[in-house]
C-alpha cells in the first residue's frame, strides 16, 4: 500500500500482513524470515543505517518477537534457501525468489539524510533493480574483524596518520545477493542505508 507524504511525495506504508501466518519457515534453522522488509509504521521509512536500526531492536521499537538475524543465521539461510535453485536459475535467483527478497539497492550517507526528509526512494537508492539489482539487508553483527585491521592500518589524507574510527560499529555484515548470480554474507559500512528483513524464532 502506498500513501501520501504531505502533498508531495509517495511513501510506501507498512503492510497489515500476518507475519507468523505468511513468513517462510526455515527447515533447518528454527526461524521463521518475515514475507516482506520492515517499513517504519510511524514514518514508512524503509532505508536504514546499521546504528539506526540496531537502536530500534535495543529499545523495542521493532514488532514483537521479530529482530535481526544474525550473521550466522543468514549464512544457514543462504545455504538453505540457495541450493538446488533448479534449471537456468543460479542460486543467488532462486533465493531472492523464495525468501521474497526485493533489489531495493542502498544510500550513501551523504543522502540518506535527504531521503529521511523526503522518503523518495527512487533519487537517492543506487544499484536499485534489473537484472543485476543489488539485494543488501542488515544483519546485527558488527564486523569487529574487519574494524581492527583499519585501525591498525588505514590512514585518510596523510599516509603516515592511523584512522581512528569513534566507535567499533564501522562496519557491520549483510546478506548481498544480485539476480546475475553473486550471493555472499559479507561487510557494509555501517552509516549507508540499507533494508531490514526481520526474522522470527520458532519456539
Amino acid at each position: 500500500m502506498i500513501r501520501k507524504y504531505g502533498e508531495k511525495y509517495l511513501v510506501p506504508e507498512a503492510s497489515d500482513t500476518d507475519w507468523l501466518q505468511y513468513g517462510i519457515r526455515s527447515k533447518t534453522l528454527p526461524l521463521i524470515v518475515a514475507p516482506e522488509d520492515f517499513v517504519c509504521k510511524e514514518t514508512g521509512k524503509r532505508y536504514f543505517s546499521w546504528p539506526e536500526i540496531m537502536d530500534l531492536q535495543s529499545q523495542n521499537k521493532l514488532p514483537e518477537g521479530w529482530r535481526l538475524p544474525t550473521k550466522e543465521e543468514f549464512q544457514g539461510l543462504v545455504d538453505e534457501f540457495s541450493t538446488d535453485p533448479g534449471d537456468g536459475i543460479n542460486p543467488s535467483s532462486a533465493l531472492i525468489e523464495r525468501l521474497k527478497l526485493t533489489p531495493n539497492g542502498w544510500i550513501i550517507p551523504e543522502r540518506l539524510h535527504n531521503y529521511a526528509d523526503e522518503l523518495e526512494l527512487s533519487d537517492y537508492a543506487t544499484a536499485r533493480g534489473g537484472a543485476s539489482g543489488f539485494c543488501g539487508y542488515w544483519t546485527s553483527t558488527v564486523d569487529r574483524e574487519r574494524e581492527e585491521q583499519y585501525f591498525l592500518t588505514g590512514h585518510r589524507d596523510k599516509p603516515k596518520s592511523f584512522y581512528r574510527p569513534n566507535t567499533l560499529e564501522c562496519y557491520a555484515h549483510i546478506l548481498s545477493a544480485t539476480r546475475d548470480g553473486r550471493l555472499e554474507v559479507t561487510t557494509f559500512p555501517a552509516d549507508h542505508g540499507l533494508t531490514v528483513r526481520l526474522v522470527h524464532e520458532i519456539k
